[in-house]
């Protein structure tokens, strides 16, 4: 891998130099401590220092700064309540060392979170969160989030869905669809622009000079040129090589090592500067790349950037595997499996799920309950969780080894427990899925699962034929099954001649719960 920048090294010379003024030394250590995402409050606060003359500087670098950032570790997020329409009070407990692995299906709450965590670290992809619109009188939106800094437990940060996140929080680093689109976009098909995130504290030193500036600041010629040029042409020019060099090993990772690239660098300062990396084939045939070939070269930007930079922080991801297929998403685990930060990843892809779960090649945790202490193997830990919705909540997180047939028959129970019971619809949306999941769980015991695998469904007469568990237990989901679609939200005849009473959900809520039992009394 290509060896990183030691551009820590400039900056900290800067700050430590007590000839240069201390607002501009401070604004150095402020850029450094937000990972260059400064809030207009901390752009005041500089222009306040400057304003009164400010002698001495009140923002430290980190101790260790030149090493390495404090390690951050994410121990645990709560969504409270007030978010979209994701459930409230639902947790998830980061796996220590290793992989975080939340699976769920389109639309099932999961990219909720990822919000969550992106809007609290101030990140680069922007995504707009919105309070509950499914309810009358939205809760006001309340999270937690607990972490570690350098190996000492930091106070809980509630978040409610305005606020800065604290400043080490600010350098996790984030990668979902939108990064190609936000940092990657294409011309004649293989030249590729982006701007580059190494860049954001030198871009947020020079930014907040204009801000200054623009608010009639006359700042000292030979102190602004001092700040400007700490991205000198020198900087520039091993930035040049240096990404190159991580960008191609990033794409032989990924198994697209026969793209050729070049790469040039204009002014990393302005406001329109951007970075072109040009790709072609070995055959300089320059036909356009696919969606899958893009998206690999994203992931190899975003790593190649990580890689150089030294990155020891959390790295999350959004559906990284988009568009790719399987040998893809092989080459994306195996590249997953040799990285050492922390890793968050959130996706819907079945295939992706079971190639972060083989255990040949992992350590794989299905609930946050199973003891994690004292592992002798040296495998990459993953931690799994499943996403679910009920109704008109989404999110719940439930651990990957918990029955879901349970989870949906104690959500219809909840409802049916309800006086009055009103929301019908709802239970039999919750008994529909506690049939499907039982056909996975009971009938098939989880050996044989049907549901998402892309193929054609087992028809009821060939599970009759096939289930350990007795051919009567399959007839009685088939008939609870059939009377669900007559009464619940399809339409046609049946929904308005069978009306789902609740003596009748009821019964069929029994009927399920009775089969469940019979496998797992």
């Amino acid at each position: 891998m290509a060896v990183p920048i030691r551009h820590k090294d400039i900056l900290k010379n800067y700050v430590d130099n007590a000839s240069n003024a201390a607002w501009a030394r401070d604004l150095v250590s402020l850029a450094v401590k937000t990972g260059g995402v400064m809030t207009d409050a901390e752009h005041m606060m500089v222009l306040t220092e400057f304003e009164n003359g400010t002698t001495v500087p009140t923002i430290p670098l980190p101790s260790n700064y030149v090493d390495d950032d404090p390690k951050l570790k994410l121990l645990k997020l709560t969504h409270v309540q007030g978010v979209n329409a994701l459930a409230d009070n639902q947790d998830i407990i980061f796996c220590d060392e290793g992989i975080t692995l939340i699976y769920g299906q389109n639309r099932s709450g999961k990219s909720g979170y990822f919000r969550i965590l992106n809007q609290i670290a101030r990140g680069e992809i922007n995504h707009t969160l919105y309070q509950n619109v499914h309810v009358p009188t939205p809760s006001p939106i309340e999270v937690k989030l607990e972490y570690s800094l350098a190996g000492i437990s930091i106070p809980v940060f509630v978040w409610n869905g305005v606020s800065v996140g604290p400043a080490e929080v600010r350098h996790l680093k984030f990668f979902d669809s939108r990064y190609a689109t936000t940092y990657l976009s294409t011309r004649d098909g293989n030249t590729f622009f982006f701007r580059s995130q190494n860049l954001m504290v030198y871009k947020a030193i020079n930014d907040t000079l204009d801000i200054l500036k623009g608010a009639g600041a006359q700042l000292s010629p030979t102190v602004e040129a001092g700040l400007r040029s700490l991205c000198s042409t020198s900087y520039r020019d091993n930035l040049t090589h240096a990404l190159i060099d991580a960008f191609q090993d990033e794409l032989k990772e990924l198994g697209m090592e026969d793209l050729q690239v070049s790469l040039s660098v204009g002014n990393l300062l302005d406001d329109s500067s951007i970075v072109a990396i040009k790709m072609s084939n070995a055959m300089n045939i320059h036909g356009i790349l696919s969606e899958a070939e893009l998206k690999c070269a994203a992931l190899a930007l975003f790593f190649a950037e990580c890689d150089l930079m030294a990155v020891k922080q959390p790295i999350v991801l959004d559906d990284p595997v988009n568009s790719l297929d399987d040998i893809f998403i092989e080459r994306f685990v195996h590249r997953l499996s040799k990285i050492e930060n922390q890793i968050v990843v959130f996706t819907h892809s079945v295939l992706f799920l079971e190639a972060l779960t083989d255990m040949r090649r992992f350590k794989v945790y299905n609930s946050p309950q199973v003891p994690r202490n004292g592992a002798t193997t040296n495998k990459t830990h993953v931690l799994v969780y499943d996403v679910l919705t009920s109704g008109t909540a989404f999110g719940y997180i439930q651990g990957h080894v918990e029955k879901k047939t349970l989870f949906y028959l104690d959500k219809a129970k909840e409802k049916l427990s309800a006086m009055p019971v009103t929301n019908e619809k709802d239970i039999v949306d919750d008994l529909r899925m506690a049939v499907e999941w039982a056909i996975d769980e009971v009938v098939f015991r989880g050996l044989a699962p049907r549901r998402f695998k892309g193929s054609d469904l087992t028809d009821w007469a060939t599970m009759e034929a096939m289930t350990s568990i007795g051919n009567n237990n399959v007839i009685e989901l088939h008939d609870v099954y059939d009377q669900l679609s007559g009464i619940g939200s399809h339409l046609g005849y049946m929904s308005y001649v069978s009306t789902a009473t609740v003596s009748k959900l009821q019964n069929l809520y029994s009927k399920i719960e009775t089969v469940y039992r019979t496998v797992y009394p």
